[in-house]
C-alpha cells in the first residue's frame, strides 16, 4: 500500500470512530450504557473546562476520571469543577 493510500485508510479510520462516537455518548448521557463500558471507553468524552457548558447526564472527564453532570451548565457560575464540587458531578466509576 502506497503512503498516500495508507493515509487515507487512517483518515477513514479516524472519521468512523469520530461518528460512532455520537451516539455513544448521547446513550450515556441518557444513562443507557454501563459504568464499566463508560469507564473503558473514557477517550471518547470532553474534557471539563471552565468554559464547558452542558445538559444534566452530559459526561465528561476531569483529572484523568469521569464525571456526569447532576445539572443543566448554562454559564460560568454555574460551572464547578467536577472532581471538586460532588453535589453538583457524580463520578463514574467501574462496577466490576
Amino acid at each position: 500500500m502506497s503512503k498516500e493510500k495508507g493515509r487515507k485508510v487512517g483518515q477513514a479510520i479516524k472519521a468512523i470512530r469520530i461518528a460512532a462516537a455520537i451516539p455513544f455518548t448521547v446513550l450515556a448521557s441518557e444513562g443507557k450504557i454501563d459504568n464499566d463500558t463508560l469507564t473503558a471507553n473514557a477517550a471518547v468524552f470532553s474534557v471539563w473546562t471552565q468554559n464547558w457548558r452542558g445538559k444534566t447526564g452530559d459526561i465528561v472527564q476531569d483529572e484523568g476520571r469521569l464525571f456526569k453532570s447532576l445539572q443543566d451548565v448554562k454559564n460560568n457560575g454555574q460551572n464547578r469543577k467536577p472532581s471538586e464540587n460532588p453535589s453538583r458531578w457524580e463520578e463514574i466509576v467501574k462496577e466490576g
